[in-house]
């Protein structure tokens, strides 16, 4: 009794449930023909054809018994418990059978104007992209370094007097004695220039320490280019405060983000880049299409090598508290993260860009290459 009554409370749940069994058996109907299982397979058909609420109510909806006919042609009466092991939950079967969506379709371009195909698929939950070489192109360096050697002798001197300035102009002099003693670099401008009073002439400092720092810029001597960053990304981030360094951002980016994050979407983007999400959000608020960080979550710092490391883009995953990493898209430039990257799970398209470096077809492997974030078209998940 106790059995029948756990097999009825059952059976009234919402969820569906898929009926085992320890032998065939017949099973007669209210209208007292016969509804016949003969194998799982045929169990299967049968609820395709009609819906598996209703074979269920079929089977238990009438008397306290069901009369069984066994192969021999003889009939015996049990409880509706009687030859069921179990009912097996599992997920809720529509009505009708729809056809299933692919995960993953290429398209051709809707207009002759489109870049490229188009990937058709299920949306992720969350993006995670590359800053360079995806939303950025390599070109903009070049712009960075200009404005490097029109603004960083104005940066010097309005910024002289702090703390940090004086200790990085002292930690150069050290340097530079150094790399003149070596005899290697004996033309390199020198800082050690007090006046006849033994004092320090702030401008003559100033223009010491901005030629001799374009003259390391200059140079591709590892030795001579540590410690550069120090100097050369404040000035950078005091351009993008004042936004007279704006950086470039393809065309795409911000149709495409504003896009992803509003309805029915609601995608998650974040940025991956080495450096501290402060200076990434600096970088993208001042760019040339506008502060496209307001349709971004927050970002992760790259850490150098640390980027071509499976481990860092597991950490990614779990840090978003994602437990499918695959739900995880990655855009980046480059196979080698690319890699990583699927070591650890996640989804990876190959973004190639003007300007970008250019991969042999064996680098590429199998990776989806996608010339315009436009060619990805997602449809919502339901």
């Amino acid at each position: 009794m106790d059995q029948q009554k756990k097999l009825n409370s059952e059976i009234d749940m919402k969820d569906q449930y898929q009926l085992s069994y320890e032998s065939p058996i017949t099973v007669p109907k209210e209208s007292n023909s016969l509804l016949k299982f003969q194998s799982l397979e045929a169990i299967e058909d049968d609820i395709s054809k009609t819906n598996l609420e209703q074979t269920k109510s079929e089977i238990i909806k009438v008397a306290p018994t069901l009369e069984f006919i066994n192969e021999d042609g003889t009939t015996k009466e049990y409880p509706k418990t009687c030859g069921f092991s179990s009912l097996k939950k599992v997920k809720s079967l529509p009505k009708e059978a729809k056809k299933p969506q692919p995960l993953l379709e290429i398209l051709p371009p809707l207009s002759p104007d489109d870049v490229g195909p188009r990937i058709k698929m299920r949306q992720p939950f969350k993006i995670l992209t590359d800053i360079w070489g995806v939303l950025t192109s390599y070109h903009f360096r070049d712009e960075l370094y200009k404005y490097l050697d029109a603004n960083m002798e104005k940066y010097f001197i309005s910024n002289y007097d702090s703390e940090d300035i004086k200790e990085y102009i002292k930690e150069m002099a050290t340097r530079t004695t150094s790399d003149l003693e070596s005899g290697k670099w004996t033309d390199m401008p020198r800082l050690d220039m007090p006046n006849d009073n033994g004092q320090v002439d702030k401008a003559e400092v100033v223009r010491a320490v901005v030629a001799n720092l374009m003259y390391r810029k200059g140079h591709k001597e590892k030795n001579l280019l540590k410690g550069l960053d120090h100097i050369f990304n404040p000035i950078w981030n005091d351009g993008y405060r004042t936004r007279n360094l704006q950086p470039h951002v393809f065309d795409d980016v911000l149709p495409s983000f504003r896009q992803w994050n509003a309805a029915p979407f609601f995608i998650k983007l974040f940025s991956f880049a080495t450096g501290p999400y402060e200076i990434q959000k600096l970088f993208l608020s001042a760019s040339i299409a506008g502060d496209i960080t307001e349709y971004m979550t927050c970002g992760f710092d790259a850490r150098g090598k640390y980027k071509y490391d499976s481990k860092r883009y597991r950490q990614v995953v779990s840090s978003l508290s994602e437990r499918d990493p695959k739900n995880l898209l990655y855009l980046t430039d480059s196979p080698r993260k690319g890699r990583e990257a699927i070591k650890a799970g996640l989804t990876v398209f190959i973004v190639r860009r003007d300007g970008n470096r250019k991969y042999k077809n064996e680098d590429m492997g199998n990776f989806i290459v996608i010339d315009s974030l436009k060619q990805l078209d997602f449809y919502e998940f339901k």
